[in-house]
C-alpha cells in the first residue's frame, strides 16, 4: 500500500479516472480508513483550485465574452468538437477501408 493513498488523491483529479480509481479501490480492498480521508483531501484540493480559478477569472468574464459574444460560444464549442472528430477520423482511419479485391476473384 505504498502508493495507494497518493494514487487515490492524484488519480481523482485526472479526467475520467475518478470512477476508475474508486472502483479499483473497492476491487483491491482499500480500507475505508484510507480511502475516505484520501477522497476528502482530494475533494478539498479540487474545490480550492476551482474556487481560486473562479475568483481570479470571474471578474474578467466580461472581457472574455467581449472576444467571443455569448451567443457564439455554443457554435464555437460545436465547431471545436467537429474539428476534433474530423482529426481523429483522419488520423486513426475511422472511415471504412476498401475490401481486398484480389482475395475473391471470380473465375
Amino acid at each position: 500500500m505504498r502508493w495507494g493513498p497518493w494514487t487515490i488523491i492524484i488519480g481523482r483529479h485526472i479526467p475520467g479516472m475518478r470512477i476508475v480509481i474508486s472502483a479499483l479501490s473497492g476491487i483491491l480492498n482499500v480500507p475505508y480508513r484510507v480511502f475516505i480521508p484520501c477522497v476528502l483531501f482530494s475533494a478539498t484540493v479540487w474545490a480550492a483550485i476551482f474556487l481560486e480559478l473562479g475568483k481570479r477569472v470571474g471578474p474578467r468574464v466580461r472581457d472574455l465574452l467581449g472576444i467571443f459574444p455569448a451567443y457564439l460560444l455554443p457554435w464555437l464549442g460545436l465547431g471545436l468538437v467537429v474539428v476534433v472528430i474530423g482529426y481523429l477520423a483522419y488520423e486513426h482511419g475511422f472511415l471504412p477501408k476498401a475490401r481486398n479485391r484480389r482475395a475473391v476473384e471470380p473465375r
